[in-house]
């Protein structure tokens, strides 16, 4: 049972944090492989310096619960070559939190934190993609000001994978 009074921090990680993004990143891709865009085999083949290169060219955050790593979100800045028409939006990406925190409060937080960075970098809203079928994770982001918008993907190969973009105002 997960002990909800267990100190929980969310802070930016830096490019000196890389192993232990590394460490939480790997992780995710191992528990739900089918949530990212890319694979575990893919990114363990990954060097340090591929690792520093994420945490300086994006904000990411890491939460820590008593200490020991267990979730991360990361927001990019806004490019045209974006999978979404919401010019100047920041786009949310890589969440995750460990199987044994889940239900605590960690992936408000790290969405929070998002939420906070975009808006004060300037950005007017934040996009994510979200499957379709992840009632959990859609729950959590409807909580957070974000609406399901009319634009849908899928997976190359796998139609059935339905992706929804969701976005939440900033401003």
């Amino acid at each position: 049972m997960a002990n909800e009074t267990s100190i929980v921090e969310v802070r930016q990680a830096d490019p000196d944090d890389w192993a232990v993004y590394r460490e939480v990143r790997l992780a995710a891709l191992a528990d739900t492989p089918a949530a990212f865009a890319s694979t575990l085999e893919r990114e363990l083949a990954f060097g340090e310096d591929v690792w520093r290169d994420r945490l300086g060219s994006a904000v990411t955050y890491l939460a820590w619960r008593d200490g020991a790593p267990v979730g991360t979100v990361t927001v990019l800045a806004y490019h045209e070559s974006h999978n979404h028409p919401f010019r100047g939006a920041a786009h949310l990406v890589a969440m995750w939190v460990s199987k044994d925190t889940r239900g605590l409060g960690i992936g408000r937080r790290l969405v929070q934190a998002a939420l906070d960075q975009a808006r004060s970098a300037g950005a007017p809203a934040m996009v994510l993609w979200v499957f379709q079928d992840n009632e959990r994770a859609r729950a959590l982001y409807e909580r957070m000001g974000f609406v399901a918008t009319e634009l849908r993907d899928s997976r190359p190969g796998k139609p059935e994978d339905v992706e929804l973009l969701m976005i939440a105002g900033l401003r």
